[in-house]
């Protein structure tokens, strides 16, 4: 028997949270991944062809997740900077 497309993207999304997961561990939880890859998933729900979505999906949950922690490390990176700078004049 066929599996219908709902149970069918349901084990891919599985299968994509559990692919991030690793990639993003421990610094983003199973979770958290799992509502990124839902939420992209669903947005492609008004296309009609569906054979490349898991791929656009894993994509584009990977660079968000890049970009949100390339940006919260560039943020500890500069707070620890100017607690250096403070504790430097505090010195002085």
């Amino acid at each position: 028997m066929a599996e219908d497309r709902g149970t069918a993207e349901s084990r891919v999304m599985e299968q994509l949270v559990f692919r991030l997961a690793e990639a993003f561990a421990p610094r983003v939880s199973e979770h958290e991944i799992g509502e990124r890859v839902r939420e992209v998933f669903h947005s492609f729900d008004g296309s009609r062809i569906r054979d490349f979505v898991p791929l656009l999906v894993e994509g584009a949950v990977r660079r968000r997740l890049q970009a949100e922690l390339s940006a919260a490390d560039a943020a500890t990176s500069d707070v620890a900077a100017t607690a250096e700078e403070q504790q430097a004049r505090m010195a002085a």
